[in-house]
């Protein structure tokens, strides 16, 4: 490149997004308007953290609507970061 050239640039959004989700998270956090918004808001490092929480449960997956439902829960008070449990 020199000064002066065009360049083309994209932008695309950076890792998970509510159409990468699982139908069960995407239809949960459709059906709660704050919930989904603030997960929208945030950063990808605490997206991820709480759908691995989510998904953790294939051993034991009567845990998935629970988890589910507490992610909702924590999105919809605006709360970035799953309490660590003691």
């Amino acid at each position: 490149l020199a000064a002066g050239d065009r360049v083309e640039v994209r932008l695309e959004p950076e890792g998970l997004q509510r159409n990468d989700l699982d139908p069960d998270i995407a239809a949960a956090l459709a059906a709660n308007r704050a919930a989904g918004e603030f997960f929208e808001g945030l950063a990808q490092f605490y997206r991820t953290a709480y759908i691995r929480w989510i998904t953790a449960t294939k051993r034991n997956p009567d845990q998935r609507p629970i988890r589910l439902a507490e992610v909702v829960r924590l999105l919809e008070a605006g709360i970035k970061e799953r309490p660590k449990s003691t």
